[in-house]
């Protein structure tokens, strides 16, 4: 059993497609709200906007679950110098300093075509 799921308007509305039932089902604050099953006109929206890449969000950036070596290995670097143009590298500032190299090794996302 899979169940798709769109959400829009931070979550006010979800959108439901169960694959083994059949039902499509609108949500609203959680609860169900208006039942689409059978209308394929709502079904193919819902499916191609899932399909549709989403933008990141305006001061976030898309990165892998899990660092990958790359990451790690910056930030090592970043802690094993002490110091970086004269901010060192232990404790909060050297947090983010590491963390920004690790962003900026991180793998970027593939454009889809």
């Amino acid at each position: 059993m899979t169940i798709q799921t769109l959400s829009l308007e931070d979550g006010k509305y979800e959108l439901r497609f169960d694959d083994t039932s059949g039902s499509l089902t609108a949500y609203r604050y959680g609860e169900p709200w208006q039942d689409f099953s059978g209308n394929k006109f709502i079904y193919l929206l819902m499916q191609k906007a899932l399909a549709e890449p989403q933008p990141e969000p305006v001061g976030f950036v898309l990165v892998p679950k899990e660092p990958t070596p790359e990451m790690i290995g910056a930030m090592a670097i970043e802690e094993a110098t002490g110091t970086i143009n004269g901010i060192s590298t232990l404790g909060i500032a050297g947090a983010c300093l590491a963390w920004e190299s690790a962003l900026a090794a991180a793998p970027k996302p593939h454009a889809h075509p």
